[in-house]
C-alpha cells in the first residue's frame, strides 16, 4: 500500500495534511489489510473518503472495499 498526501510520500507529512490518497493492489492481502486499517483510522479522525468513478465523478464512500484500489481523504472545511 502507498500513502500520499498531496503528492508527497507519507514520511514527509503530518496530521495537518489536507488531502491523503491511499493506493493498494486489490490482489495483495497484506496491502488490503494495511489499507483497511488506514481507511478506518482516517475516517475515525473525521476525514471524508471518496473514490473517482470511471467517468471522473467523485463519490463519497463510507466503508472500505478492496476493489476500489484507490481512496482519497479530505478534511471538512469549517466556517463560511
Amino acid at each position: 500500500m502507498r500513502k500520499w498526501v498531496t503528492g508527497i510520500p507519507e514520511d514527509l507529512f503530518d496530521d495537518r495534511a489536507r488531502v491523503i490518497t491511499l493506493v493498494w493492489n486489490k490482489d495483495d492481502k497484506v496491502e488490503i489489510e494495511a489499507a483497511r486499517r488506514s481507511f478506518e483510522e482516517h475516517v475515525e479522525k473525521g476525514l471524508i473518503a471518496f473514490i473517482e468513478e470511471s467517468d471522473g465523478r467523485k463519490v463519497r464512500v463510507f466503508r472500505f472495499e478492496p476493489k476500489y484500489q484507490k481512496v482519497t481523504f479530505a478534511r471538512l472545511v469549517e466556517g463560511g
